[in-house]
């Protein structure tokens, strides 16, 4: 059966440098500066200064077509000029990543938690309906007041069950996987390289990486603005 280039498995070899002996995929950067790692808005000291947006959502592109069995590290590459950086700044840049990411691991277990409470609510109200609407027709209710209550009282009760199944199967089944994700990228190793060879594509680009990642294994900051 012939398949389209486009529609063939994704292999994330492909893309990303395969450390076979650690179980990690490398994620090249080249970035122009070591100013391009934080927001360029924000003027407060290194140690204090937010994440460039672009940089954060680009790993997390690239995270997503990782599986998550495997380990990612994070390789900066860097003009020879930046090195006059201290190696207490290069240490602050690792950790302001590995703590954003964090945050956001912290931020979608509120989340989650969140569902769960609410997945309760509706079981427990469910349950309820349920059972209301059981009595109701074991006791004749509805023939003295109205008809239609045991029936309403029964299609509530599923509603609020389906809901239940929905959150517990599809919201936070998707939670759990972007969970593991911020997880990996705060554990991720993190090395800067200055004044060193951009690593290129092992292979010509298909229409799926030229339209993806321009330079294959990573993306220059300034171009993600």
């Amino acid at each position: 059966m012939f398949i389209p280039k486009e529609f063939e498995q994704f292999n994330p070899g492909d893309l990303y440098e395969y450390d076979e002996k650690n179980n990690t995929y490398d994620l090249n950067i080249a970035v122009n500066s070591f100013k391009d790692l934080y927001n360029s808005w924000d003027y407060s000291p290194y140690r204090k200064r937010d994440i460039n947006e672009a940089l954060i959502k680009y790993i997390e592109e690239c995270s997503s077509e990782i599986p998550i069995r495997h380990k990612m590290s994070l390789h900066l590459y860097l003009p020879e000029s930046e090195t006059n950086f201290s190696a207490e700044q290069e240490k602050e840049g690792s950790m302001a990543l590995r703590s954003y990411f964090r945050y956001l691991l912290h931020k979608k277990k509120q989340e989650k938690n969140k569902y769960y409470k609410n997945a309760a609510k509706y079981a427990f109200s469910g349950l309820v309906s349920l059972t209301l609407a059981y009595i109701s027709q074991k006791t004749g209710v509805e023939a003295s007041y109205l008809p239609i209550l045991p029936e309403g009282l029964y299609i509530g009760g599923w509603v609020l069950f389906w809901e239940v199944f929905s959150i517990i199967f599809f919201r936070i089944s998707k939670i759990s996987e972007k969970m593991k994700e911020y997880s990996r990228l705060s554990d991720a190793e993190i090395t800067y390289h200055f004044g060193k060879k951009f690593p290129q594509a092992s292979r010509p680009e298909s229409p799926r990486e030229e339209k993806r990642n321009p330079l294959n294994h990573g993306r220059r900051i300034t171009d993600l603005k």
